[in-house]
């Protein structure tokens, strides 16, 4: 079973079939909206200093290295990454931007996946 989205912007999502996945459940997320939930996600780390602080202490990275960052294959992956580690930081980021958090695993995986197939 595949979870298809009504809206992507009130992020419901119904069931629907698929022949290669039939008799699990698989979140279907697009390249695109894996990259919109990550820019979400450091949009949502950015606003609060104390948590941009963070994310920066336990990455090595600094507001510089950010902005040279940002480009790299995986950086995005990387954040989604980061707020899956700390389950009450992917809760506050998921209700902040509504987003149900089943998700964001499923987009950090997409991301992956193309980030494999693009070398």
């Amino acid at each position: 079973m595949i979870l298809a989205r009504d809206s992507f912007n009130k992020r419901k999502w119904t069931p629907m079939q698929d022949a290669h996945t039939v008799g699990r459940t698989h979140f279907m997320v697009t390249h695109e909206e894996a990259e919109g939930i990550a820019i979400q996600a450091l949009t949502f780390l950015a606003v609060e200093p104390p948590r941009l602080w963070r994310f920066f202490k336990l990455t090595g990275l600094d507001p510089d290295s950010l902005r040279l960052t940002t480009n790299e294959p995986g950086f995005l992956m990387a954040v989604l990454d980061y707020v899956l580690q700390d389950e009450s930081l992917l809760l506050v980021f998921c209700e902040h931007c509504e987003i149900d958090p089943a998700f964001v695993s499923p987009a950090r995986d997409r991301l992956a996946y193309t980030k494999a197939r693009t070398g």
